[in-house]
């Protein structure tokens, strides 16, 4: 089993070596879970989410009706 973490997503279990490569494509990286507290290479805050939550895209559909 292979292990992998990511700044934004948190930690994942590969089975197969393919996955963990692509994975890794992504920004994944491997770690050992033997060791208590990994260390994270950057350190993520809430403003980063929410400028990620603006290049979202919009949902679609009627917009809300304001009276």
């Amino acid at each position: 089993m292979i292990w992998l973490k990511h700044d934004i997503h948190g930690v994942k279990q590969c089975y197969v070596e393919s996955e963990a490569l692509t994975d890794e494509k992504n920004g994944w990286v491997r770690f050992e879970p033997t060791i208590a507290n990994p260390i994270v290479e950057k350190e993520v805050t809430l403003l980063d989410d929410i400028e990620q939550l603006d290049d979202a895209p919009k949902k679609r559909g009627r917009p809300f009706k304001v009276e």
